[in-house]
C-alpha cells in the first residue's frame, strides 16, 4: 500500500507515519511539507492508496491540493486532518471530494479506524452533524422519487456508515441497502457514494 503524508510539522508527519505503518507490513510511506512537492510525487506516481494532507500547508492549503488533484483528474481517496472542527472547513472538503476530515486531536484508534473506512471506498464526516431533513427536503426528495428510507441511508452514507453497517442499523440486508443505493445514484444522477452525499449537499436533501 502507498501512503502519502502532506504536513509541514516534521514532528506530527512523522507520528502520522507510525499510526499508518500499523495498516500492514508492506506499506510505503512518504512524507512531503507542502502542496507543490505532494502533486510532484503523485506525478511521478499516481497509484497512491491514500493520502493523508493537513488543511493548512504554506502556501496552496489541503482544499486547494484537492481542486489541484481534480483539474489533473486524479482521483486518489484523502484525509484532512485540520486542528479545528469548523463546519464550514468541512463541508468545503466534503464538497470538494475529501473522504474524510477528522481533528488533530484524534487518536492513533479513531485516525485507523477514518483510514479503514476510506479505503473501504467510505467517506467518513463523524462530526459533521446531519441536520434533520425540512419539510421542503421532503418535498424535494418526493419530486425526485427518493423514498424516505433511502433518505435515511442516505444521511447514514454521510455520517460514514458501510452498507453493512447501515443494515445493522436498520435491521435490514445488506442487499436492501445496496439497492436503495443504487436507486440514490440514479435519481441524483452520480455514479458513487461520495457523490450522492455531494450531490444531495447541494440541493438541500441533507
Amino acid at each position: 500500500m502507498h501512503i502519502l503524508i502532506v504536513d509541514d510539522q516534521p514532528l506530527f508527519a512523522d507520528a502520522l507515519r507510525q499510526v499508518f505503518l500499523r495498516l500492514g507490513n508492506h506499506n510505503i510511506i512518504h512524507t512531503v511539507e507542502n502542496t507543490a512537492k505532494a502533486m510532484d510525487y503523485i506525478e511521478k506516481n499516481p497509484n497512491y492508496d491514500l493520502i493523508v494532507v493537513d488543511i493548512n500547508l504554506p502556501g496552496l492549503d489541503g482544499l486547494g491540493l484537492l481542486r489541484q488533484l481534480q483539474k489533473h483528474f486524479v482521483s486518489i481517496p484523502m484525509v484532512m486532518i485540520a486542528a479545528s472542527n469548523e463546519p464550514t472547513l468541512m463541508r468545503q472538503a466534503l464538497e470538494q471530494g475529501a473522504s474524510a476530515y477528522v481533528p488533530k486531536s484524534i487518536n492513533a484508534k479513531g485516525l485507523l479506524h477514518t483510514a479503514h473506512q476510506v479505503l473501504s471506498g467510505n467517506i467518513y464526516f463523524p462530526d459533521l452533524a446531519q441536520p434533520v431533513q425540512s419539510d421542503a427536503a421532503f418535498t424535494l426528495a418526493k419530486t425526485l422519487k427518493i423514498s424516505e428510507r433511502q433518505l435515511e441511508i442516505l444521511n447514514l452514507i454521510a455520517n460514514g456508515l458501510s452498507n453493512k453497517e447501515i443494515a445493522r442499523e436498520l435491521e435490514i440486508t445488506e442487499s436492501t441497502v445496496k439497492t436503495h443505493v443504487s436507486k440514490l445514484m440514479v435519481n441524483l444522477v452520480v455514479n458513487n457514494r461520495t457523490s450522492c452525499v455531494i450531490e444531495a449537499k447541494r440541493l438541500g436533501l441533507l
